[in-house]
């Protein structure tokens, strides 16, 4: 399993570093952890692309991605619609979403 470098992370969120090549690395990486307290906290990251590896996550329980599937980022709500832990709740809110990528992912679920 990959590892988060929590270094690198809190790095990269102090200095506003906007690489795609080392957002999506990390997002990767944030999609394999097995570390239920790393999953919690980078579920609260400022980076779009880790909570979106966290939505994921084969390990993300259902609480994590109810309160994800309210993330201000469509991609993360789009990730927790495909996710196969996601609550019915959650699925018919994002059923509802304001983005039509949203909507069809989550709809396609019911």
């Amino acid at each position: 399993m990959w590892k988060v470098n929590f270094h690198l992370v809190s790095e990269m969120n102090h200095q506003n570093i906007p690489s795609s090549s080392s957002s999506e690395c990390l997002a990767e990486d944030a999609a394999t952890i097995d570390s239920p307290i790393a999953i919690r906290r980078l579920s609260q990251d400022n980076n779009v692309w880790i909570r979106g590896g966290i939505a994921q996550n084969p390990l993300t329980s259902t609480k994590i991605l109810d309160r994800l599937s309210r993330d201000t980022d469509w991609i993360v709500r789009a990730y927790v619609a495909e996710h196969p832990n996601v609550s019915q709740k959650a699925l018919d809110s994002l059923a509802q979403d304001s983005v039509e990528e949203v909507r069809v992912i989550a709809r396609k679920r019911r």
